[in-house]
């Protein structure tokens, strides 16, 4: 499955919707629709996993910073439908603790 990244404003918050891997090859296109979401200074960017079946410690650091960076600026970043390898990831780093997500 290729990776895609798009970004979809609403009312009350920017989301990130992906699918595919990420991954070291990934993460370019996610930083950049991340940076997209912080300069759209919504008060939430949600970043949907729905269709996403695979992630990297790469995509967990990129996820970190952008979390770290919309704290900075007043917003908050939510983590969508993360599928069950992708939760498990978050569990057993301990990001589940610290990053909001919602099924």
């Amino acid at each position: 499955m290729d990776f895609v990244a798009e970004l979809e404003e609403l009312e009350e918050s920017v989301v990130i919707v992906v699918s595919g891997e990420i991954d070291m090859d990934t993460i370019g296109e996610l930083s950049e629709r991340f940076e997209e979401a912080l300069q759209r200074g919504s008060p939430t960017v949600v970043l949907d996993l729905a269709g996403t079946e695979f992630m990297d410690s790469t995509g967990l650091g990129v996820i970190v910073r952008a979390s770290r960076q919309l704290e900075r600026t007043g917003s908050t970043l939510v983590l969508r439908a993360p599928q069950p390898t992708v939760r498990r990831l978050l569990r057993v780093t301990g990001l589940e603790r610290l990053l909001r997500i919602e099924e």
